[in-house]
């Protein structure tokens, strides 16, 4: 007997639990034949006072890492057609000159300064749609900006994909500068670097703990090769 009919019956009742704008979704199938990056407009983000650099500091991050993934064809800012003072609401949104330009996913965002540390007014809407599909309020510390960025990048990723991203990640390398072996994170792009270690052994192979909280590394301070 085959199974094919009992596993077909099985996906239309799951899609019939689901509620009706979830089967609408859309979704990006990393793998599929049929692969296209999906369009989406990163409107420039609003802040006032200090943080009207700060908010185009996470802009640049958050179209970066879009970019970066290759889930997305993050359109260039200087064609879009939309009043650059819109605002964030769905109502106050002319959807149509998103469309225009060929979006199909629209990112807006407010960026705050208070109480010690940053907040980011994340929203997200499908164009075509019409609709708000996520709209969240992180935070983070003073100074730290880009892990804003990196979050909201996150957060449309997650969207789209149902799985979470790795914008918020670490890679921990050894490289050597002026006679020192450094042990150093970086952000996934490649910034935001941090020393962790320094010294004039040599230093090699670091990995992370599955857990994440702490890295080993291999150290010649001895004389010979240590954890």
């Amino acid at each position: 007997m085959s199974h094919r009919p009992l596993l077909l019956a099985l996906h239309v009742l799951l899609l019939a639990a689901l509620p009706a704008a979830a089967q609408n979704r859309p979704t990006i199938m990393v793998g599929s034949p049929d692969f296209r990056p999906l369009p989406i407009a990163v409107a420039a983000f609003s802040g006032e006072g200090e943080a009207r650099t700060l908010a185009a500091d996470v802009n640049g991050v958050v179209r970066g890492d879009l970019d970066l993934s290759g889930l997305f064809e993050v359109l260039d800012p200087r064609g879009f057609l939309a009043d650059p003072a819109e605002g964030l609401g769905a109502t106050g949104i002319t959807f149509a000159r998103w469309m225009d330009v060929g979006a199909d996913g629209l990112v807006k965002a407010r960026i705050r300064v208070a109480g010690g540390g940053i907040e980011g007014e994340l929203h997200l809407y499908e164009v075509r749609a019409g609709r708000e599909v996520v709209a969240r309020t992180l935070r983070v510390g003073a100074g730290e900006g880009r892990a804003l960025g990196h979050q909201m990048a996150d957060e449309i990723v997650r969207y789209y994909t149902r799985e979470p991203g790795v914008f918020s990640t670490k890679i921990a390398a050894v490289r050597k500068a002026a006679g020192l072996y450094e042990l150093v994170l970086f952000d996934v792009d490649g910034r935001g670097q941090q020393v962790l270690l320094s010294e004039r052994s040599i230093l090699l192979a670091p990995a992370w703990r599955p857990d994440g909280a702490e890295i080993l590394v291999t150290s010649y301070r001895t004389g010979r090769p240590e954890l």
